[in-house]
């Protein structure tokens, strides 16, 4: 298992990282297919529990809030939600019984939280963007290998046993301490903001990340699931490789433009 976590690692980190060099088009795809897969998954799992939307209408919405964020940024974004969800509640009226309340609060539900790794397109938007993710990536990075790391070997407490059994506090707070020494590291060479606003930075994004892990846990939990899915050989889906960065992207972002910049 340990060795398929690798191999998959050594393949994919270097596309993500020659996709956030490139940037333009080929970002902004990668991320769309990222989203897609993810929803799919997501939709799967929302099966097992009966309150799937058709995938169809989830993925028109996600297409409509990934068109508003490369087409007018932040702003646009916005009020492309209030526009999904206006359309699933009316969907509700025109469209019953066979979209339920049940159906499509979880259809809403799946878009809105699967879009939010759009932040990482808002990320590149900025000045010097190509260098924020760059940090942003090393440190969820590097936070899930020590966490993954120290856990192993020296976990003790556990942080959340309902949610997640393998996931402990030595671990967690060693992931909180790998993200904020790798951005300090790399902030030295990029000098994009001062220390103690890359400490700040790190913590808050450690924290995201182990919320983000905790809350897939969560939706895997009521479905029954142990994985999202198979796609990613040693990780499993794309939600179990990418679920801290669905509060890392947005935590980030808010982060770098309120406070660190």
């Amino acid at each position: 298992m340990l060795l398929k976590r690798i191999l998959s690692s050594l393949v994919g980190i270097p596309l993500i990282i020659l996709a956030v060099w490139q940037g333009g088009i080929v970002y902004s795809l990668l991320i769309l297919l990222a989203m897609v897969i993810a929803l799919f998954e997501l939709n799967k799992m929302f099966s097992i529990i009966k309150i799937a939307s058709p995938l169809w209408f989830m993925l028109l919405g996600l297409f409509v809030l990934f068109a508003a964020a490369v087409y007018g940024g932040v702003l646009l974004y916005l009020y492309g939600i209030f526009f999904v969800i206006f359309v699933f509640l009316l969907s509700g009226v025109f469209f019953y019984p066979g979209l339920g309340p049940e159906k499509l609060a979880g259809g809403l539900f799946g878009v809105l939280y699967i879009s939010m790794l759009l932040f990482l397109y808002f990320l590149g938007s900025m000045e010097d963007g190509r260098y924020w993710i760059f940090l942003v990536l090393a440190g969820t990075w590097t936070g899930d290998i020590m966490a993954y790391i120290v856990g192993k070997k020296f976990g003790r407490k556990k942080i959340a046993p309902l949610l997640s059994p393998g996931k402990t506090i030595e671990g967690a707070l060693a992931g909180i301490i790998g993200s904020i020494l790798i951005l300090l590291i790399l902030n030295q060479y990029f000098i994009l903001t001062t220390a103690p606003a890359v400490l700040v930075l790190g913590l808050l994004l450690g924290i995201a990340g182990i919320c983000g892990d905790l809350f897939e846990s969560s939706i895997k939990r009521t479905s029954g699931t142990k994985d999202s899915g198979s796609l990613i050989p040693g990780h499993g889906g794309i939600m179990d490789r990418i679920d801290s960065l669905f509060f890392i992207a947005p935590t980030a972002y808010w982060v770098i433009y309120f406070i660190v910049r």
